[in-house]
């Protein structure tokens, strides 16, 4: 890989940027191919990409059926951003605020209503309307310059498959616990129990379910000498979070982060330097389905990002065996059939089209 590919901390939240440790400046490709803008997964008139029949979005929803869980820096650094283009942003953030349910001084972070529904419901990501993000407005993100960890690193589609899913996942964990751990301290530096930084297990309340706010004595206690001022206590929270150099922002996110980078600094090594395994053979919980276009769409690593493939490929993944790859193309040449090049052998391993036949695998 080569630095014309711009570094890790280019493709998060601009938000995020000045707690990564030095690690986030390594190059890394861009997601070309999930698009927010226009979103892959929407089916638009004249789309010939390759796409499972069942895994579409809403395009009134594309992903964005899932709230985002900001910590409490990253929520004043919105409400104290001059910037007339976050006013839309602003405004939504502080109606969340003024809603009670899903805010606490760890941050704002969705009603416990929601994510009982999300744990639980079936299909309707991507999918339901009345899911949908409160910082989401005719397509656009209106918090974008400040997106969390999981808004930051969900692709629907990876340019090199698995490799790309897993390193991708892998730095969604690690901001998890960076920010959880800044949000954590600078909220009881500003003086708030550990008991009111609550996050997503917080419970469904009557008051919550009848749209009423906190009972007073509650909202009392979760803010203590803040209550009504919870602006204030944000811009407070991103004040004292700026003074947080990236190596103390690293210790604050604990055992979780370090634990975390680890893990990303070697699925970063599998994802720009790896070559797929000597021996291959066809995925065995490969899904193939028929295609209108004459081939056939086929299922590897993820629903999401479908691949097609014409009937002469797909007759030649029965031909990985386990042998080398020479070997294989060898024996395709032979009986005159479609071969494979060393180059989409890889890309068909990254999709897990094929998989790893192990050193010692024969038929």
């Amino acid at each position: 890989m080569t630095d014309a590919h711009p570094p890790i901390s280019s493709q998060l939240s601009p938000g995020l940027a000045r707690w990564l440790p030095a690690f986030f400046e390594k190059p890394v490709p861009i997601e070309k191919r999930a698009t927010c803008s226009s979103c892959a997964m929407c089916d638009k008139p004249g789309d010939t990409r390759a796409k499972s029949p069942h895994n579409h979005y809403n395009p009134a929803t594309k992903c964005c059926t899932f709230q985002p869980s900001l910590p409490n820096f990253l929520v004043g650094a919105l409400l104290s951003d001059a910037r007339p283009e976050l006013a839309e942003g602003q405004a939504r953030m502080r109606a969340a605020i003024a809603r009670q349910h899903g805010v606490s001084p760890a941050g704002v972070f969705g009603p416990p209503l929601f994510w009982l529904i999300y744990q639980d419901a079936k299909d309707f990501f991507g999918q339901a309307e009345s899911q949908l993000c409160p910082f989401y407005e005719d397509g656009d993100c209106t918090v974008w310059a400040i997106r969390e960890a999981v808004c930051s690193t969900y692709f629907c589609k990876f340019g090199r498959g698995q490799e790309g899913k897993d390193f991708w996942a892998g730095v969604r964990d690690y901001l998890i616990g960076l920010t959880d751990g800044v949000a954590r301290q600078v909220a009881l530096d500003l003086g708030m129990k550990s008991d009111t930084l609550v996050w997503q297990n917080a419970s469904v309340t009557a008051a919550e379910l009848d749209k009423k706010l906190l009972p007073d004595a509650e909202y009392q206690r979760r803010w203590g000498s803040y209550a009504g001022r919870e602006e204030a206590f944000f811009i407070a929270a991103y004040e004292r979070a700026c003074k947080v150099d990236p190596v103390s922002a690293h210790a604050l996110g604990g055992a979780h982060a370090q634990g975390a980078l680890r893990m990303v600094e070697e699925r970063y090594e599998r994802l720009v330097h790896t070559a797929p395994p000597a021996r291959l053979k066809r995925n065995p919980e490969l899904t193939v389905l028929p295609d209108s276009q004459g081939g056939h769409i086929v299922e590897g690593y993820s629903a999401s990002d479908a691949s097609r493939l014409g009937p002469d490929l797909l007759g030649a993944l029965d031909a990985f065996d386990g042998r080398p790859l020479a070997e294989v193309q060898s024996s395709l040449r032979e009986e005159g059939k479609a071969v494979p090049s060393g180059g989409l052998a890889k890309a068909l391993y990254h999709h897990r089209i094929l998989v790893d036949a192990g050193p010692e695998h024969s038929e």
